[in-house]
């Protein structure tokens, strides 16, 4: 439950019963009060417990303040004690931990504190804002998101109240237009000065994500890591992509390099598992270069034992490739006789994945000009080599060409990397 049921709220109540209600005459009759005062007619018995509840209120002294509470409610007898009692009952309520009782004990109070017409308008939108945290917590969202806007519309300006207002819509199944309107309201902040908080970038990914709306996913990504770029948030961006159970089946193994290429570049690959998967998914390509220096990387780190028996097979693998593979030359050599771009295609992944981004960048070039197979493979992997080279508008370029799922997605965040380099 939001935290402005619980706390602000109270308080607030607190402070205006102590400034207006405990202020007005003990009288019987209205029209012997004194001109000016708060209006309220209480009696004497009723104006003591009221002000015993609220000192204990303060003091957060919970049990003091049910007693006093119970008291005042036994003694309320015109309109105004009865008013007065409703509300310290719900500052009472509001001020317990939150329980599904609790919280139905809320409700009808509440309904009559918003329905009074001696309720401040100040006063009213707070009790809204309540009803709308009850009514969330309930699933009952399109109740939700009418308390919350009357909240709104009774002047409260808080934007808390509006990231709430817009997990309500999104909570009742507007998840693409609610996550339009929080896209808004982190623009407002971001031309306002602020920085918006974290949460409000991974609550709109995993609304998304439950929903399987892809593409949508990848623009928040992008929102998010160029907002917090951590390599922490990297990491979890690319597992996200790549590597859960549910979203591996769509990713080949040149895919997973591709991005296990970006965790290197964001300083997020970590763990055994990591390099051993990037390895094997580099041998099985037959980018026995790559997967040595990989290898090489995570022994140097002291992430895989050196003596550890699988970890010498994988180096050996990785050996034997390489001597079994023509010299770069040669086969750089043939892909230019060819008669189509594929061979050409090929080289340049092994020059990228040995580094050589100058060589890798002029063989994809030569496949893109004989109209290789898989074009958007050639621009993603185009683009890696000019980003990591540093030539960070040829590598946009080169990203924004690349047109198929899931390989835009992975374009997408290397264009995030570009932009928000990880530190």
């Amino acid at each position: 439950m939001h935290k402005y049921t619980k706390t602000a709220l109270t308080v607030a109540m607190v402070v205006a019963l102590g400034g207006a209600i405990l202020a007005a005459p003990v009288s019987a009759k209205k029209h012997e009060q004194p001109a000016g005062d708060a209006g309220f007619v209480l009696s004497k018995e009723v104006r003591a417990s009221a002000l015993a509840a609220r000192t204990a209120l303060a003091a957060n002294n919970l049990a003091s303040a049910e007693t006093a509470v119970a008291a005042l409610e036994a003694q309320a007898r015109n309109d105004d004690e009865h008013y007065v009692a409703l509300t310290l009952r719900v500052a009472l309520l509001a001020t317990v931990p939150p329980t599904v009782q609790s919280m139905k004990a809320l409700i009808d109070p509440l309904d009559a504190l918003i329905a009074n017409s001696r309720t401040q308008p100040g006063d009213r939108a707070r009790y809204n804002y309540m009803r709308g945290d009850i009514a969330y917590a309930a699933k009952q969202y399109a109740k939700a998101v009418q308390f919350y806007q009357h909240a709104r519309d009774g002047g409260m300006q808080d934007d808390e109240l509006n990231y709430q207002i817009v997990r309500a819509d999104m909570e009742g199944g507007n998840v693409v237009a609610g996550a339009e309107a929080l896209d808004a309201l982190i623009k407002a902040q971001v031309a306002a000065g602020k920085k918006p908080p974290e949460n409000w970038y991974r609550y709109a990914l995993k609304r998304l994500d439950d929903n399987q709306k892809n593409a949508e996913v990848s623009t928040w990504t992008v929102k998010w890591l160029e907002a917090y770029p951590s390599p922490q948030n990297w990491r979890d961006a690319i597992y996200n992509l790549g590597f859960r159970v549910d979203t591996m089946k769509r990713l080949t193994n040149q895919d997973r390099i591709d991005l296990y290429r970006l965790m290197v570049a964001t300083h997020s690959l970590a763990g055994q598992s990591d390099y051993l998967d990037y390895v094997n998914a580099a041998l099985a390509l037959k980018l026995s270069t790559e997967a040595r220096s990989v290898l090489d990387q995570a022994r140097a780190a002291a992430v895989l034992p050196a003596t550890d028996k699988s970890v010498i097979a994988l180096a050996a693998k990785a050996k034997a490739g390489i001597a079994a593979d023509k010299s770069f030359a040669v086969r750089e050599k043939a892909a230019t006789a060819a008669a189509t771009g594929d061979p050409a295609g090929l080289v340049g992944d092994a020059y990228l994945g040995a580094r050589s981004y100058p060589k890798a960048i002029a063989m994809y070039g030569l496949a893109l000009s004989k109209n290789a197979a898989n074009p958007d493979a050639l621009h993603l992997h185009r683009g890696i080599a000019y980003a990591m080279s540093g030539d960070k508008e040829k590598a946009r370029a080169d990203f924004a060409a690349v047109t198929t799922a899931p390989q835009t997605e992975i374009a997408a965040l290397w264009t995030a990397w570009l932009d928000a380099p990880a530190a």
